[in-house]
Parts: C-alpha cells; structure tokens; sequence
C-alpha cells in the first residue's frame, strides 16, 4: 500500500465509484493516518461508512468532519444530507443548510432538494428572487435548471399558473436553443433531455414531454450513475403530467441506501413526494410505519 495521502485517496475514491466500499474503507483509513487535517478524507471515510451500511458510525464521524472544519460549507451539507435521508433528521437539516445558504449560495441553489425543504411559503417570492439573482450571472443552461426549480417551487406551492408561465417560457428558451444545434452545458444529456420532460409536464406541454422523453430513451447512458436518477425524473415528469402511478411504483422499490437516487427519508419528508402522493395511501402508511420505528429506535 502506498504513503501517498493523494494517491490514497484517488485510490479509495476509485473504489467509491465502484460501490467496492468495504475495499475503500481501509485504504481512506490509511490516508487519514498519514493527514489527519486534509478535509477530503473525512468526506470520502463517511462515504465508505455509508457504503458497508454503518450509518451510525459515518454521521458520527460527519459530525466530527464539520467540527473539524466548520468553514467547509461542503462539509456542512453533506453532513446535512447524511442527516435527512439516513435519519430523517429534517431539523439538523434545515438549521445546517440555511447557515450554508448565507455562505455559499451556489451549494443550495443547485441543490433542488434544498430548495424544496427550505421552501417557506410566506418567504417563496423573496426566496425565487434570490434564485433569479444567482441565475442572471450563469450561463443559459444553468440558468434553465434554476429556473425549472422556480417553475416547481411555485407549483408546489399551489400557484400552478405562475409556474406554467415560468416554465412555458423556459421551455420555448429550451427549444430555441436546441433548434441552434448548440452544445448542451454539461456531460449527463440523458439528465438534462429528462429534466426537459419534467420542464414540459410543468408547461402543460405533453407532446413536447413526450418527445423529450423519447430523445433521453433513445441517449447512451454516459454514466450507470445516471440511470436511477434519469428514471425518476422521466417519472416525476409522467406524475405531473397526470400518471402519478408511474412514480409511485418506481419509488416503492428504494431502500434505505443512501446511494439509490431516493431514499424511504426522502420519500417521507420531500415535498416533491408529499405533492405527488399525497392521496396514495400506502404512501401514507409508509410514512407512519417509517415514523414509528424512528420513534421506537430513539
């Protein structure tokens, strides 16, 4: 074994992409004897915790990551993250991303779970204003996703015209620029051409959902990562177009697992989830059993 602390945790990182947890741990444990200050290793050991199921044991140690280095707003939300989807622990999650909120801004804004669990409805305009501020400096393909999340905050919220305006206008954005044949911004188009099918569902648009959906089916995948993500939105765009079955039956499948796109925390405390299946009533009782063994473990 190596007593390079970066190739060590080059090396554990590989296995992390892997999902060879178990062959990571040791090798992350290794680099932190060699560095104990370098901010990454605690970031990479949590995951691997994670990983090998000891969720006890990584928020622990995620808790003294973000002691060790309270200015890491990275730091901050994965811990948060552990918080809310291992342990449904939405108050920690809340307290930890609203401080990240005020000092790294970018971290939350393209976090679309964030968005949604800090939505505060007497505080949504400021909180769309504050959006579309950080969205007038980034270039137009990020700027679309940040409006997409207004699109959705707003729908969420119960004021359904604003959004299809919001996202009418976003989708003609989308469709001209495709029309151009210029380059989508990022590496994951099956990502992107999926969130353009949500986009259209919110556009009261099927057809051009339809054909979104039909291009992200027709992509090669460019990372297996992507496939679990992809199909959920490709499904949480049939749910707002009206089928919200479709969602239902792929979310009943996720575990606990922190690396599936969802978790049974997520499905629990997301208002995404509780807009979409609210009058589902297995969902219902999902959340009720999942709460009851929370209080019963504490």
């Amino acid at each position: 074994m190596p007593n390079d602390t970066e190739l060590l945790i080059a090396i554990a990182s590989s296995y992390k992409r892997l999902g060879q947890y178990a062959l990571g741990l040791p090798v992350i444990t290794l680099a932190e004897s060699l560095d104990p200050e370098h901010p990454i290793i605690g970031a990479e050991r949590t995951f691997h915790l994670v990983g090998i199921g000891q969720h006890e044991e990584a928020i622990g140690y995620a808790r003294e990551s973000a002691a060790k280095f309270p200015d890491d707003m990275t730091i901050q939300a994965n811990l948060a993250n552990y918080s809310l989807v291992l342990f449904g622990n939405k108050s920690e999650y809340l307290r930890i991303m609203e401080s990240v909120k005020q000092t790294s801004p970018l971290l939350v804004v393209s976090n679309p779970l964030a968005l949604r669990m800090l939505m505060n409805l007497a505080e949504l305009d400021q909180q769309i204003s504050w959006i579309n501020e950080i969205s007038s400096e980034a270039d137009f393909w990020t700027a679309t996703k940040f409006e997409i999340q207004v699109a959705e905050l707003l729908n969420l919220s119960g004021r359904e015209e604003e959004s299809r305006q919001i996202a009418t206008k976003t989708l003609a954005s989308v469709a001209e620029r495709l029309g151009q044949n210029l380059p989508l911004g990022g590496n994951s188009p099956e990502l992107d051409y999926a969130g353009f099918a949500y986009l259209a569902c919110l556009a009261d648009d099927e057809a051009a959902s339809r054909r979104y959906t039909e291009i992200t089916d027709s992509l090669t995948l460019i990372s297996a990562d992507n496939q679990e993500p992809m199909q959920f939105m490709l499904a949480q765009a049939m749910a707002e177009c009206g089928d919200v079955e479709v969602l239902w039956e792929i979310a009943k499948q996720v575990d606990s697992d922190f690396y599936s796109a969802v978790t049974n925390w997520q499905l629990a405390l997301d208002p995404l989830y509780q807009h979409y299946f609210a009058s589902i009533p297995e969902y219902q009782e999902m959340v009720k059993l999942l709460k009851k063994n929370n209080n019963s473990s504490q």
